[in-house]
Order: C-alpha cells, then sequence, then structure tokens
C-alpha cells in the first residue's frame, strides 16, 4: 500500500467498525474489509468509514464492483448493519452516493455520506438503537 494507509477498528460494546483512509482509495483495501467483516461474523455490525484524509477516490467501475461484492455477501450473509461513508471533497462525495444507491438498490443496503463525522456517528447511533 504505497501512499496508503488503512486503520480498521472494532468496537464490540458498540457493535460498529471504524475504517480511516489515509492517501488514495484502493479497491482492493475496501474489498478486504468488506470481507473481513463477513469473515469475522460481524457483517451486521455498523460500518462507519473516516475518508476524510482521502486523496484520490475510487473509480466508477471500482465503485460498481464494490457494490456488487457487497450484494453478494449480503446473499450469502443476510443484510449488512448501516454504512456511513464521511468524505471531505465533492468527487468524493459523488463516488460515495453512487456506492450507497447501488449498494441500496443490489443489497438494500442502509447507506448514507456525509461531510462531518459527528453526523454521521450520531446516524448509525439512531441506526443500531432502532434495530435493537
Amino acid at each position: 500500500m504505497v501512499g496508503n494507509h488503512l486503520t480498521y477498528t472494532r468496537n464490540e460494546a458498540r457493535r460498529r467498525i471504524t475504517v480511516t483512509i489515509v492517501g488514495p482509495v484502493q479497491l482492493e483495501d475496501l474489498t478486504a474489509v468488506i470481507e473481513r467483516q463477513a469473515a469475522e461474523n460481524t457483517w451486521r455490525y455498523a460500518m462507519l468509514y473516516d475518508e476524510r484524509a482521502v486523496t484520490t477516490p475510487l473509480s466508477v467501475d471500482a465503485t460498481r464492483r464494490l457494490a456488487t461484492l457487497v450484494a453478494e455477501l449480503t446473499l450469502a450473509h443476510g443484510p449488512r448493519g448501516p454504512v456511513a461513508i464521511v468524505c471531505r471533497s465533492v468527487d468524493q462525495f459523488g463516488m460515495a452516493r453512487m456506492y450507497s444507491i447501488l449498494a441500496e438498490t443490489r443489497a438494500n443496503l442502509d447507506s448514507n455520506v456525509f461531510y462531518e463525522l459527528a453526523a454521521a456517528a450520531t446516524w448509525l447511533s439512531d441506526r443500531t438503537a432502532a434495530s435493537t
């Protein structure tokens, strides 16, 4: 991962995984995160992607491939937990919204995109409180 750093933090008490990405977003990294979530039986945990330090968003093709992967894993594992994506640039926001719409259409994913971390965290808390 040259020029890219990703952290994956799981909070069992909140049933939330936070992924922070610094540098360019790589499809392989996000695929690994999604596959890890499924493999560790945390598919229904809420996901918070902090992409405020991302320098290059995913391409349209990579975004479509990611939504397809989520749809395939949803068939195998059931509904995925809510996903919040926090961005800083308009380009990033657009790609994240595209992912959100595709994943909602293909996998009935409950997701949203934000510019502010606090708003995303509140949205996820509201979603997880409603499902318990």
